[in-house]
């Protein structure tokens, strides 16, 4: 496993278990924090991972051209 798979796994049990709590409380207002922090923190995960993984196109130009 890679690190991007490790922290989708991660993350997938962190929303469960989050959504578990959130069902046994059972308040609108929690469900609304929730979907927003959900919504935030999958966000963040994606940008963080967009951001660490910058594509270079001229390298790989440069390397198809030899």
């Amino acid at each position: 496993m890679d690190r991007t798979e490790q922290w989708t796994a991660a993350l997938a049990v962190f929303y469960l278990a989050t959504l578990a709590l959130v069902y046994v409380l059972d308040e609108p207002r929690v469900w609304l924090l929730w979907a927003v922090g959900m919504v935030v923190v999958s966000g963040g995960v994606l940008i963080a991972f967009n951001r660490s993984t910058p594509v270079d196109d001229d390298g790989v130009a440069e390397q198809h051209s030899e």
